[in-house]
């Protein structure tokens, strides 16, 4: 690199990405996907289009699910983007968490995803991970 006309060696640290697994192994017991048993992140823009999700959507994107978890169990999968909770729209992160609440522990929901521009609708049991 050349800072001020003069040559500047950079140092990068390069670091592997946790695998699948251990990213859902990770997932802290108060986290809301702790009750599903996943990791969520954002949705960009960017991250859509890799996906083939179409332009737009709105929703909470599936990092890593816990094998034997009830999203397992589910059919959940990374790289699914929860669009909807019970047949309430998932506009992001913080909307699903509040539709999680402690109240849905043990009861079936509807959960729309969608997984490379397919809708799927799958029931997920949750659950406190904790207990299982």
């Amino acid at each position: 690199v050349i800072r001020n006309g003069k040559a500047q060696v950079i140092g990068v640290k390069v670091a592997e990405m946790p695998s699948q697994q251990q990213l859902a192994t990770n997932l802290s017991p108060d986290h809301t996907g702790s009750r599903l048993g996943l990791a969520l992140g954002g949705l960009s823009a960017g991250m859509a289009s890799q996906l083939n999700i179409p332009e737009g959507t709105q929703g909470a994107l599936v990092t890593a699910v816990k094998p034997g978890s009830p999203a397992d169990e589910a059919g959940i999968e990374a790289g699914d983007v929860i669009v909807q909770f019970n047949g309430e729209w998932v506009a992001g992160i913080d909307q699903l968490h509040r539709l999680l609440g402690a109240d849905q522990v043990g009861k079936p929901a509807l959960i729309r995803v969608l997984r490379r521009s397919q809708a799927l609708d799958l029931t997920v049991i949750p659950a406190e991970l904790a207990e299982r």
